[in-house]
């Protein structure tokens, strides 16, 4: 299957939601006010324990059309990767377009999202710009850990461990078709989904602002940036997604081989894939071993490490993130911070204009 071409193609959209009731309903207003037709639209709840599944079941009920509407339900909470599997079987579209319970999608993403598909034959995984919103929905700036725009390479995201921003992603059905469902222990499915689009022909991110994305305390990537983190939670937060990383690594060189196995890849191209992603492994465990030492044997470790194939950037950011986590905690602040007043009037000007 190819990405839609028209306005023929059929897109999914998948809302995946887990305890968002706060949110939710901006989100799913933001699903049904889509341009772009046809989309079918599934909702994927993971085991919300809040009411979230009740307003969405509400909302769906209101709604003349609403028999358009998929809704997936589960007791048990899978986590992010395995309410995205479970989806994905139920995902009838060829460009599959998510977004989270707590954010909020542009009118026009679908469309500028197809239509990017349509003048790139080979693109298989998409993202785009967003913009960041807080619990009130008040702008904030924009989101600070951006890729370059335009295609990205799998041997790129695998020697940085970057994707796509995953609240902005869209995904044809081979990506999932071809290599599988994803292991759900991985806590980097917005660097592996690119990955497989990347091997299977283009991974692209648009410059467009098409997604708001909702800063609240639940968000991990900018729990750094909070007025109220701890030192202990800054590493709790670390030291659990550590064991998903390696694992990521391990989900790219399974899909390294099953590319190989189809005839993507050539001799060279497979070699410095394998290679990239070796070298990010060993990296990954590395950290994960020295996240588990007492502060003693941390330095201990990295004065030993410290001319090892970690490279110095890295190294620097163990050194303040192990050792001087305050200091990492207000550098990270002031850089946000700094980043927010400089370019929040450029980015409240860009969504003005969209709105």
């Amino acid at each position: 299957m190819t990405p839609p071409s028209g306005p023929e193609q059929l897109v999914t959209y998948l809302l995946i939601t887990y305890n968002q009731v706060e949110f939710v309903e901006k989100a799913f207003q933001s699903a049904v006010e889509q341009t772009y037709e046809p989309v079918q639209l599934l909702v994927a709840d993971d085991g919300s324990t809040d009411g979230t599944y009740e307003l969405l079941q509400d909302l769906v009920r209101r709604r003349p059309d609403a028999h358009d509407v998929r809704m997936l339900s589960r007791d048990v909470n899978l986590g992010i990767v395995g309410n995205l599997n479970r989806a994905m079987r139920h995902a009838e579209g060829s460009l599959i377009v998510v977004a989270a319970g707590d954010d909020v999608s542009m009118p026009d993403r679908v469309a500028t999202l197809v239509a990017a598909a349509a003048q790139t034959p080979d693109v298989q995984c998409l993202g785009s710009a967003a913009v960041v919103i807080d619990r009130s929905g008040s702008l904030r700036g924009p989101y600070l850990a951006a890729p370059p725009v335009g295609s990205l390479s799998a041997l790129e995201i695998a020697q940085s461990n970057a994707g796509l921003l995953g609240c902005t992603a869209a995904w044809t059905r081979e990506v999932f078709s071809s290599f599988g469902p994803l292991d759900e222990a991985i806590t980097r499915e917005d660097v592996a989904i690119p990955f497989r689009g990347a091997l299977l022909g283009s991974t692209v991110r648009l410059a467009d602002v098409l997604v708001q994305y909702r800063l609240h305390d639940n968000n991990v990537q900018f729990r750094a940036a909070s007025s109220t983190v701890s030192t202990r939670e800054l590493h709790a937060g670390i030291k659990q997604h550590l064991p998903g990383n390696v694992r990521n690594y391990a989900q790219m060189q399974r899909d390294v081989e099953v590319a190989v196995s189809n005839g993507l890849l050539d001799d060279r191209e497979a070699f410095d894939l394998r290679h990239a992603l070796d070298h990010g492994r060993q990296v990954a465990e590395l950290e994960y071993h020295l996240a588990d030492l007492s502060k003693g044997r941390q330095v201990a470790f990295l004065l030993r490490h410290r001319q090892a194939k970690v490279g110095a950037s890295r190294w620097a950011r163990w050194c303040l993130t192990y050792l001087a986590p305050r200091s990492y905690i207000r550098l990270v602040r002031r850089q946000q911070e700094q980043l927010r007043r400089e370019s929040k009037a450029g980015a409240t000007t860009t969504l003005s204009k969209r709105r």
